[in-house]
């Protein structure tokens, strides 16, 4: 879990996009053998100033004899906000 803080916010309160990527990536366990080759955000619903963030991750599912994926999601109060997937590749 994480709390919206007034430094991941924009003027209007809510998080800047930009700011999204840090959590997601602290969230991901270590890979220190892969690269990352592939990052993509769906964004639903803007988090606000304030609220508790909680990032959830599937297992790495492999797709290829290289490369793995993981999908994360960011809920606040149960509402889905975000989603998120990575894209691994073997160093």
């Amino acid at each position: 879990e994480l709390e919206v803080t007034r430094h991941m916010t924009d003027v209007n309160g809510h998080v800047n996009n930009a700011k999204y990527v840090d959590p997601l990536w602290d969230a991901l366990p270590l890979f220190d053998d892969y690269n990352v080759t592939g990052f993509s955000i769906y964004y639903k619903h803007e988090c606000k100033l304030g609220e508790t963030l909680d990032i959830t991750m599937s297992e790495p599912e492999r797709i290829s004899a290289n490369k793995v994926e993981i999908f994360q999601k960011v809920d606040v109060c149960g509402e889905n906000r975000l989603q998120a997937k990575w894209i691994l590749s073997k160093r």
